[in-house]
């Protein structure tokens, strides 16, 4: 988009990236002087600006002044069309977007996750098959009524359109029936309905179907707006902030750049524990990357500590909990080696403490590279990423110590009501892999079962006669008391560590906006799978913390004791809970990180949209996959955190 300094809009270009993100901006650069030429005009740009997916790459390719999150953009944009706008449904090719809006300032932000159903390229898709393009996509579906199909997933949003046209539905009918499938999908996974305004704008190319809008208006009954710069907003949005600032610089390395090879690698980098994933550009005889989770640039050949938040959680956490126990005096031939994945890497501590009191070595998985490619390799199914590195992290400990221990966890609670499941995978994680282990490998005895500790430590004595050495059973006993006394330790110093930085940004003196991670401690704390997601609040200047971290809030417990009794999967009750407690925190913001694949997650997110509506808090869902880029989590962390701050305005 091209605009005057006085946000008059002289001109916008579209095109679709098609996978080659340098190919199209270069496309755009040859399309801007090609209309300068056409309407005889001479450029004088003093500003340049990048926002979506893309943003860091072609910002650093054309020198931008500033580089903008998508959902900013358009909502500035949106702003700007109508100052009164107080909902945007945006449905882009790849993603879809949910926000709103107060005095024209986003209140709440709300993006889909790995999941296609809900945007322009699932229709594009139907239509290719029909042989029908977007343009004409309207012409072919109005007025046409809609068999139900589908709107959970592609895969069953697919299924359902082929049995459609094998019954004989008419293709017209087909294509109607996907618009109101990624209506359904949209309004269910991504809106909130009772947060839907009365001033509603539709942006993204996809808004240019006036049927999928007239969908939209059939389901709401309120009337939704569309901007002829619809399929532009971002880019308009991204201009308008440049004019906001009263930008005036001569950085862009200018339209001509369409002419210069620009080639692209990735690399990563190993300064540091991060192992960030870089994409890296040759540009006018310069090189740049982005991608760097520190403060770095790709000139800076050692780690930089990037600007933001001097809280940083994994750090901190490892200061609080202390150094890792070791055995005093060893007293045993054989090392044992504790995974650091899955339901291991909670109680890592605890089972170091344990068998150092026995004197016995341990080494455990923290550190280990490349044990998702391990795990995928050894594993022979499609599990989720957790299971996927316990598989690679056992295989690869195997080669180094003597044993393996990975005990069995079933379940918690005494109390019946109180009970509550570890995962399946959890639950059955030790039987699966001693069948890929030597006989012998693997301890496994049943630990967690009914949190009886007699039980747990006469499956542990049982279990260590198996091993050369004598470990009678007042041994073991005293071993487990240790490393419980040592857990309510580090328990309470990471509580004290929350209330002392909460306290802090109450003062003035630390971060006044702080968010709370939720989610299992095996993917928020581990740096393999977490995508960096604690620094990334860090960089942007917000103190992250994790759910243990809270103290006991027995009146969160009490709001949900009907749902608790419903809920029987351990991890899934004491996030609720500790997002109970979140919402009812002045100032504390709900970050809910779960997985794809993971069952579990599915149905707590569900309960975590209704909890948060509930309290009306702005929040964030981060599902983690096994890709490796971090931009699409970044981008919904900028979004989420301007609309945190608006809500924490509203407070103060």
């Amino acid at each position: 988009a091209l605009i005057s300094p006085s946000r008059e809009v002289l001109a916008g270009f579209y095109t679709r990236t098609a996978g080659r993100p340098v190919e199209a901006l270069k496309a755009l650069l040859a399309a801007v002087e090609e209309a300068a030429r056409l309407s005889k005009s001479e450029l004088n740009i003093i500003g340049c600006a990048t926002t979506g997916s893309g943003r860091r790459l072609a910002g650093i390719i054309l020198k931008a002044d500033t580089v903008l999150d998508e959902i900013s953009a358009h909502a500035r944009a949106a702003v700007e069309i109508d100052p009164g706008v107080d909902t945007i449904i945006e449905i882009g090719g790849q993603d879809a977007k949910f926000t709103t809006l107060k005095d024209g300032q986003v209140t709440s932000s709300i993006m889909n996750n790995v999941c296609a159903a809900g945007t322009g390229s699932f229709l594009e898709e139907q239509g290719q098959k029909l042989g029908v393009s977007v343009r004409e996509y309207a012409g072919f579906t109005e007025g046409v009524a809609a068999p139900v199909s589908s709107d959970r997933c592609t895969v069953f949003m697919q299924r359902d359109l082929n049995h459609l046209l094998a019954d004989g539905w008419t293709r017209e009918e087909v294509l109607a029936s996907a618009l109101h499938a990624v209506r359904e999908n949209y309004l269910q996974k991504v809106a909130v309905e009772s947060r839907i305004g009365e001033r509603i704008f539709f942006q993204g190319a996809t808004a240019k179907i006036r049927t999928l809008v007239a969908a939209f208006e059939q389901k709401l009954k309120k009337p939704i707006v569309v901007s002829p710069w619809c399929h532009l907003t971002g880019a308009l949005g991204a201009a308008l902030e440049l004019a906001d600032r009263g930008v005036v610089s001569d950085s862009f390395r200018g339209t001509g750049l369409w002419h210069e090879a620009i080639p692209v690698r990735t690399e990563i980098c190993g300064l540091c524990a991060n192992h960030c994933k870089l994409t890296v550009a040759s540009v006018a005889g310069e090189t740049a990357a982005c991608g760097f989770l520190c403060g770095r640039d790709y000139q800076t050949s050692h780690f930089v500590r990037a600007s933001g938040s001097s809280f940083r959680l994994l750090d901190a956490r490892r200061r609080a909990e202390g150094p890792a126990p070791v055995p005093a005096d060893p007293l045993s031939p054989v090392r044992i080696a504790l995974p650091a994945a899955l339901y291991m890497r909670e109680d890592l501590l605890f089972w170091k403490s344990f068998f150092a009191e026995l004197g016995i070595e341990t080494i455990d998985g923290t550190g280990l590279e490349g044990t998702l490619a391990e795990g995928r390799r050894r594993s022979g199914a499609e599990f989720c990423a957790p299971l996927t590195e316990l598989h690679g992290q056992v295989h690869l400990l195997a080669e180094r110590a003597d044993y393996i221990f990975l005990p069995f966890y079933m379940e918690t609670g005494r109390d019946r009501r109180d009970r509550r499941k570890y995962c399946y995978y959890t639950q059955f994680a030790p039987a699966m892999l001693a069948q890929q282990l030597p006989e012998g490998k693997l301890l496994s005895p049943v630990v967690y079962s009914n949190a009886l500790p007699f039980k747990a430590q006469g499956e542990l004595y049982k279990s260590l006669r198996l091993l050369p050495g004598r470990y009678p059973f007042l041994k073991v006993t005293l071993a487990w008391e240790t490393a419980w006394a040592a857990r309510r330790e580090r328990e309470e110093a990471l509580r004290e560590l929350y209330r002392k930085e909460r306290a802090q940004g109450k003062n003035g003196e630390g971060e006044d906006l702080q968010v709370m991670l939720l989610g299992r401690p095996y993917t928020v704390l581990n740096p393999s799978l977490n995508k960096g997601i604690p620094d990334i609040f860090a960089n942007q200047g917000a103190a992250a913390f994790y759910q243990d971290m809270l103290p006991p809030d027995r009146k969160s417990s009490e709001a949900l004791r009907s749902l608790l009794e419903q809920v029987h999967w351990h991890y899934a009750s004491v996030i609720l809970e500790a997002a109970e407690s979140a919402a009812r925190t002045p100032g504390l913001y709900p970050v809910l990180v779960s997985s794809f694949k993971c069952s579990p997650d599915s149905y707590l997110r569900t309960y975590f949209r209704q909890l948060m509506e509930a309290h009306r808090k702005p929040y964030l869902i981060l599902e983690l996959d096994e890709h490796g880029s971090s931009v699409g989590y970044e981008t919904r962390i900028e979004a989420a955190l301007r609309s945190f701050r608006n809500h924490r305005t509203g407070e103060l």
